[in-house]
């Protein structure tokens, strides 16, 4: 892995809340955008609903490190992400790091697979709770169901849409 690679993932993964919106931003800007558009994208994504730092902060933190860069378009200044960017994104593709986290722990991965299917309709917490109230591969060692919610919204499988749980695109695709 190249060191500019390397600076891309590392500041990724010091903000585990915003991982997904990093991979979006890289993804979106391979086409050259104005400052107006990535930031119109950034707050549509559900997961800035909830998020403290604002776009222009998660651009500031990108260029930093060699993800995008500043480039001029017919005279009008562009976000651009750089080839260590792209490279960057496709490690951290949803897709990628759901299988990862579906095969890192086998014992939890019919769990996890559990809590997608029931979520491709939206679902409260405390009805995910509920639905894995008794499960007894969470007994030893204790497993609350929090771990198997933050770790499918981190990988990309879960988002939080209108106070609810729902299974992604990403997520749906895994499930087949």
């Amino acid at each position: 892995m190249e060191n500019a690679e390397k600076k891309i993932l590392d500041r990724i993964s010091s903000e585990p809340g915003y991982g997904l919106v990093f991979y979006k931003v890289l993804r979106f800007c391979e086409t050259p955008r104005s400052t107006v558009e990535v930031e119109e994208e950034v707050l549509s994504f559900p997961e800035m609903k909830t998020a403290i730092h604002s776009p222009n902060i998660l651009l500031g933190w990108l260029e930093e490190v060699g993800g995008i860069e500043r480039v001029v378009v017919e005279e009008e200044e562009r976000w651009q992400t750089t080839d260590a960017g792209k490279k960057a994104a496709e490690v951290e593709a949803p897709e990628k790091r759901l299988l990862e986290l579906l095969s890192k722990e086998p014992v939890y991965s019919d769990i996890y697979m559990q809590v997608l299917i029931f979520c491709q309709t939206p679902r409260k917490r405390t009805e995910i709770e509920e639905m894995l109230e008794g499960n007894p591969v969470m007994e030893k060692p204790k497993v609350y169901p929090g771990f198997f919610i933050t770790g499918l919204e981190e990988a990309g499988g879960l988002e939080w849409v209108n106070k609810h749980w729902r299974t992604t695109e990403v997520g749906k695709g895994v499930l087949g």
